[in-house]
């Protein structure tokens, strides 16, 4: 993109945000006065969530919920400079953050990585499942953790991730954010309100704009969004909601650095040292559009219907790095490569009928969920793989390298669902309350290229038991199941994948209810897992068992002081897998890594975020993530050394405006990411830092 653009994106981008409110009927000074019916976002005070809607799909309490939910405040999420969703998972004990080639969020939950085993969802309905997720109109990230197709249906193994996004309020606020800092990153943002409650009209338009050069060398990208959201209380039983999103990112694929195959260690060479070829790239563009609608029939039953479409577009030409040989054909200390080209285009449409009720058969007191959804995601790409020339380790040639290719698949599938869901929490006593929710759903899959047709029926039931001795006390335990649907990348018929999860947990208010304790121990165990070959096509020849203990700690502990601290031990190991690998020799193996360890499942992950807020309107903020040892691949081969990151962030706020400097990794620790299979890793960013001011007119 020309460098004049990178200015001129957000000067439009400002005045297309600001025209609305200077064109608007109310004077500006009239403007000052009507805000006070506003709920103000950017909160002086960071909040310690008490409530989750990912685990029900109704507001209840996280003290009642018998499951493992975490939940990062918008607050939070500004404090910490979190801009992707992988950097806002940070703060969920058991969810290890990675690299998705430089190109989509990456994330292991309970030792399970987030492509195969987790869904991502926006305001309850799917999302793709290879994408950056923005954070610049999410109010809140909700996950949880363990099988969520009860209520989700298809690919929550062991991880459901809901982002609730920022809504239309009755009342009035502008607030501009600009920001820059390390690699030539700058950013801008804008959050727009506007009201006219007597017509029950409410309109609000978030946007956002990012670029940056990043560490590692010709990895620059850039990302342009921008989401209007209306909201129309038709009566006062009636109201509906209109969202429109547009996302348009640009990113440089990365596959790291090679590392030596013979002796399984890295080479000596700089870490910004760049492997991929100048004609890699990555487009993705989003558009995703909602329309939803609330009847209140009476107190005890809401009508909620949402229909739901989302179209990708996705483009890319990835180097993939196959580790650096001491002596080859070409010469010695040469780095391997091959290439993957992708053509991709998604769109998935759906709707959700749900009904909320409140009832009492007898005394018990029951809330229940009842739904049905269909959904129709379809899927066509090309997916490319071929050699490439190699380079040398300590002088690699960035010249344009001619591509040789060995294979190519061309897909043309339609995954079609329909599927009735229920859950209801009973309310047995005072004390004891049961959790029963259940999903059928019936799939229908057809691949026209290589005329492939699947059908399959799912039942994924969860059942769940909190007992509360006391209102700041509670004891609880689940069992569940969980499937994940066929790839699209798979030829030929295969059986869906299975998890089960057993968990029981404690959770407690303690110091007057200023400091929430929560801790899990859990077991689970997942079958029918897709291997890849070396075409990268899925095979199914896998399974896999994690089990753990996770800790959490929420608290304030003095005034203008929280505290949030998560611990968790995994053991999560392959107990069945084999794969068919490209020996050094240039031929094709069998290994069987049964018992290995899974890659990049530590059995350590502890995060730490200390946040004081003085009354003068300075704030202070420390963290700390430790990432224990962890293998990069199945093999257990090459192991990646503990690491501790450090960051720290400092604002200040007066009036109608903030400024915020955010350090990353202050003690520059050398640590790496998930690169490609046991060949290669990314190194991850050194010390870097970020400044950003913000204005609030309201």
């Amino acid at each position: 993109m020309n460098k004049k653009m990178h200015f001129l994106i957000p000067t439009l981008l400002f005045i297309f945000t600001l025209a609305p409110w200077l064109c608007a009927q109310t004077p500006v000074w009239r403007y000052y006065e009507l805000s006070d019916t506003l709920v103000v976002e950017a909160e002086r005070e960071i909040i310690i969530p008490r409530q989750s809607t990912v685990a029900m799909k109704l507001p209840l309490p996280l003290q009642k919920t018998p499951a493992s939910v975490g939940v990062v405040s918008q607050a939070l999420l500004k404090a910490q400079n979190a801009v992707i969703l992988s950097e806002a998972l940070r703060n969920i004990s058991g969810v290890n953050v990675q690299q998705g080639f430089g190109i989509y969020d990456y994330f292991y939950v309970r030792g399970f990585n987030s492509l195969e085993g987790s869904l991502i969802l926006t305001d309850g309905t799917m999302e793709p499942e290879v994408s950056f997720y923005n954070l610049y109109n999410i109010d809140r990230v909700e996950v949880l953790k363990g099988p969520g197709a009860f209520l989700y249906g298809g690919n929550p193994l062991s991880g459901t991730i809901n982002m609730v996004k920022k809504k239309p309020v009755f009342g009035k606020d502008l607030t501009i954010s600009l920001g820059g800092g390390s690699f030539a990153t700058f950013n801008g943002s804008l959050d727009y309100n506007f009201a006219k409650p007597q017509s029950g009209l409410a309109f609000r338009l978030n946007s956002f704009y990012k670029r940056s050069d990043m560490y590692r060398k010709n990895k620059e990208n850039n990302v342009f969004a921008v989401n209007p959201t209306l909201t129309y209380e038709i009566n006062q039983k009636s109201t509906a909601n209109f969202d429109v999103e547009f996302i348009r990112g640009e990113h440089m694929p990365d596959s790291g650095i090679p590392i030596l195959l013979l002796e399984n260690r890295l080479p000596d060479i700089d870490n910004t040292a760049d492997f991929q070829n100048p004609q890699d790239f990555s487009q993705q563009t989003v558009f995703r559009g909602k329309f939803s609608y609330d009847f209140v029939v009476n107190d005890a039953i809401v009508v909620h219907n949402k229909l739901y479409y989302t179209n990708l577009a996705w483009k890319s030409l990835g180097t993939l790095v196959t580790g650096a040989a001491p002596y080859t054909f070409f010469g010695p200390n040469v780095v391997n490569r091959i290439y993957s080209r992708l053509d991709d285009r998604q769109k998935i449409f759906g709707n959700q009928l749900e009904a909320r009720m409140n009832f009492t058969t007898g005394k018990v007191q029951h809330t229940v969920l009842a739904g049905i959804e269909w959904s129709s995601l379809r899927d066509n790409f090309t997916l490319a793989s071929g050699a490439m020339q190699p380079v040398d380790l300590r002088s690699p040639e960035q010249l344009d390298s001619p591509l040789f290719p060995f294979g190519e698949q061309m897909v043309a599938a339609t995954t079609a669902v329909l599927a009735p869901y229920f859950a209801d929490r009973i309310e047995l006593t005072s004390q004891l309350d049961l959790f029963i929710g259940a999903r059928f759903d019936r799939l229908r899959f057809d691949e026209t290229e290589y005329k492939t047709d699947r059908q399959a029926e799912q039942f994924s039931p969860l059942a769940g038991l909190t007992f509360s001795p006391s209102p700041l006390f509670s004891i609880y335990a689940n069992a569940g199941k969980a499937f994940a649907a066929p790839s699209t990348r798979v030829v030929g018929q295969r059986k869906p994948e299975k998890s089960e999860q057993q968990e029981i947990g404690i959770k407690a208010l303690v110091l007057n209810k200023k400091m929430t304790l929560a801790t899990a121990l859990y077991r689970i165990d997942r079958e029918n897992m897709a291997i890849p070959d070396e075409s990268l096509v899925l095979q199914e020849n896998g399974s896999q068992r994690s089990q753990g203990v996770e800790f959490e700690i929420q608290a304030k502990t003095g005034e203008g002081t929280h505290l949030f601290l998560s611990y968790a031990f995994n053991d999560a190991e392959m107990t069945e897998f084999t794969e068919t690998v490209q020996a050094p020799e240039s031929s094709l193996s069998i290994y069987d890594w049964s018992g290995q360890t899974a890659p990049f499942a530590p059995k350590h992950l502890a995060n730490l975020w200390i946040n004081k807020q003085f009354k003068n309107g300075l704030s202070l903020g420390l963290g700390g993530r430790y990432i224990g040892e962890q293998y990069i691949w199945m093999d257990n081969n090459f192991k990646l050394g503990a690491t501790t990151i450090f960051d720290a962030t400092i604002s200040y706020q007066m009036q109608r405006w903030r400024w915020t400097l955010n350090l990353k990794n202050i003690g520059n620790s050398r640590y790496y990411e998930e690169g490609f299979r046991n060949y290669s890793v990314i190194p991850a960013f050194p010390f870097s830092l970020f400044s950003s001011v913000e204005f609030y007119l309201n």
